[in-house]
């Protein structure tokens, strides 16, 4: 009988013990309310666990992404801030097509050209120079400053890169567009310059004002020369630096220099053109050439005069 009741009284035991390893339940002691080995060895093996899967478990995706990717990110917002801060207004950032970016082009141009003397080197200063006069001198002078091509004559492209025949562009320009463009004076708005070798630095001229004909007269040549259609929003513009440039060079020396010589233009703000030049642009600037020179001989409305 004595047997039959330790049988009794041990099975329960040794089941609540085999439970408790088998769940890994902290086995306490009955009725003190305090922890066993057994249960002191449970922890150490759980919070060991704990500390191996904290260490040891991978990264999630996101804490990955924010650890690599932010401080790029934060980089390049510092970066952009600071290129923000140090551009001064006359910086123009619009994508330049490729093409204006080397000194080499292709076909052939519709240049606008203000007047100018037969003697190309006269001093811009000159009491009886001209508006083109003015422009060529300070192209030279500009292009002996800083070492860059400056045998280019002052004018504002009005198409280029014209594909066709340069005896059908002619007689297309002399029909069909210098009849019905009259000499017209541009009004200069600021000077602008641009990380392109063509518009390195440049007069940038009035366009929106409600007597501006110079958005017309570029219409009118991309309806005559219907592959020019597709070109960027015109800016019409006076070009005086052909060059590849620092940014500081143009901004600290010579926009401060040409805002100043412009105060003393003959016309003060404005250029007059008087015609069109056709240009060979084909290849390198340095083999660009004249074609033909047409007078512009729209009929003249009032307030438009030259």
């Amino acid at each position: 009988m004595l047997k039959v009741v330790l049988v009794l009284f041990i099975i329960p035991i040794l089941a609540s013990v085999i439970l408790n390893i088998i769940y890994e339940k902290p086995p306490t002691d009955h009725g003190k309310g305090t922890l066993t080995a057994s249960a002191l060895s449970y922890f150490t093996r759980t919070s060991s666990q704990i500390t191996m899967t904290a260490t040891t478990a991978p990264k999630s995706p996101l804490s990955k992404t924010t650890e690599s990717v932010a401080p790029s990110v934060a980089s390049e917002m510092i970066e952009q801030k600071e290129s923000k801060t140090s551009q001064s207004a006359e910086y123009d950032e619009e994508v330049v097509p490729a093409v204006y970016q080397s000194s080499s082009f292709r076909g052939i141009s519709l240049w606008l050209c203000p007047p100018t003397t037969e003697d190309k080197n006269k001093i811009s200063d000159s009491s009886d120079c001209t508006v083109g006069d003015f422009y060529q001198g300070i192209i030279n002078t500009l292009a002996e400053e800083q070492g860059t091509f400056g045998d280019f004559i002052p004018h504002i492209t009005l198409v280029a890169a014209l594909e066709l025949t340069a005896e059908e562009i002619v007689e297309k320009v002399r029909n069909e567009i210098a009849p019905k463009i009259p000499p017209y004076a541009f009004e200069a708005e600021k000077v602008s310059f641009k990380n392109a070798y063509f518009q390195s630095v440049f007069v940038k001229l009035h366009a929106d004002r409600p007597d501006s004909m110079i958005k017309q007269a570029n219409e009118l040549a991309k309806q005559v020369f219907p592959e020019r259609q597709s070109d960027p929003a015109y800016m019409p513009h006076l070009s005086v630096v052909y060059g590849n440039l620092p940014k500081e060079e143009k901004q600290e020396k010579i926009v401060p220099k040409l805002q100043e010589k412009l105060k003393s233009a003959p016309a003060g703000a404005r250029i007059p053109i008087d015609s069109i030049q056709v240009w060979s642009t084909e290849g390198p600037v340095e083999e660009w050439f004249c074609i033909e020179t047409i007078p512009l001989t729209g009929p003249r409305a009032s307030g438009l005069d030259v």
